[in-house]
């Protein structure tokens, strides 16, 4: 067995099921860049706007909690990993407030 046990190589996080056991389950990460988190959220609350108007209202919301939920979680520092806020643009050559990494590349 390798040292660490087997949770070394499989990296995930560790749960207890009912009977008190430790269970170890992945994570569901996604890797995107950090300028493509805004647009894809836009482009999903512009699609809950369109499950809005055409009267699926549960979808509408569904799609604006999630768009939500998911920039929020996803507008992160990519060196460091701490969260930006998400009022604010990325404008070219802009740089993280705590760690001072270039977050976006000046074309």
């Amino acid at each position: 067995m390798e040292p660490g046990g087997p949770s070394a190589w499989f990296r995930g996080t560790l749960f207890w099921n009912g009977k008190g056991q430790a269970v170890n389950r992945k994570k569901f990460k996604i890797k995107m860049e950090l300028a493509m988190v805004k647009p894809v959220c836009v482009g999903a609350v512009l699609l809950g706007i369109f499950f809005f108007a055409a009267g699926r209202w549960a979808a509408a919301l569904c799609m604006l909690l999630g768009s939500y939920l998911f920039e929020k979680s996803m507008y992160r520092c990519p060196a460091c990993g701490r969260k930006l806020d998400m009022k604010y643009p990325l404008p070219a050559g802009s740089r993280c407030p705590f760690c001072g990494a270039q977050l976006r590349a000046k074309k």
